[in-house]
């Protein structure tokens, strides 16, 4: 699991002007919750950020925040929030966690290999882009590889045939993940149909006599 360390400022105001006004200078608000704490409210710089959501793409991480200076606190991204017409991140949840107890996370599945289906005409379609885990900090995954190099034509993996160590996944056991599935086609030699005649045609394109 990607573990990462970020400085957070103590926010001490709320209300959406202000937030428009922070964002408009850089900085995107947040919370800082959990365990029965009291929330902490922060911003952070959007330099700090972005290029740390971005080197993620979606795997889960843990972070070592440094909360204005003094307090350190372990913590997952647990939301965030942007902004549907500009795709700007608005607003980001930290989590906190205790380095001993069972966390649930979503996490990214990636595949490897070329399946012998798809070499003989199939196609690889994965139907389970993220698989739900829980375990403990130092055990948690950055993702879920499987290889499907050996799949065939018509061949399926589900959440039963993925091997997760010490997690443990909490999705349904028959919840399907990948499979190397035939493509339509056109059967050699088939032939469409007749169109059948429009009011107003005649049923042959011969002109009769009078």
């Amino acid at each position: 699991m990607h573990k990462i360390s970020l400085e957070v400022e103590k926010r001490d105001w709320s209300g959406k002007n202000r937030a428009r006004a922070q964002r408009k200078e850089g900085f995107i608000p947040g919370v800082i919750y959990g365990h029965k704490e009291k929330n902490r409210n922060f911003v952070i710089h959007r330099d700090k950020i972005v290029p740390v959501m971005k080197k993620l793409k979606g795997e889960p991480a843990l972070i070592d925040l440094k909360y204005d200076g003094g307090e350190s606190l372990l913590a997952v991204i647990k939301e965030f929030q942007k902004d549907p017409l500009t795709d700007k991140l608005v607003h980001l949840d930290f989590q906190l966690v205790h380095a001993g107890e069972l966390l649930k996370v979503a996490v990214p599945v990636l595949t490897s290999g070329t399946p012998e289906g798809v070499k003989a005409g199939g196609i690889l379609e994965i139907t389970s882009r993220e698989l739900l885990v829980e375990a403990v900090p130092s055990k948690l995954p950055e993702h879920i590889q499987i290889d499907v190099s050996s799949l065939k034509l018509g061949q399926k993996i589900h959440v039963s045939d993925i091997d997760f160590g010490e997690v443990k996944c909490l999705n349904d056991s028959h919840q399907l993940v990948a499979a190397v599935i035939v493509p339509k086609a056109v059967k050699a030699g088939e032939e469409k149909p007749a169109a059948e005649p429009t009011e107003g045609e005649t049923e042959t394109s011969e002109t009769k006599e009078e």
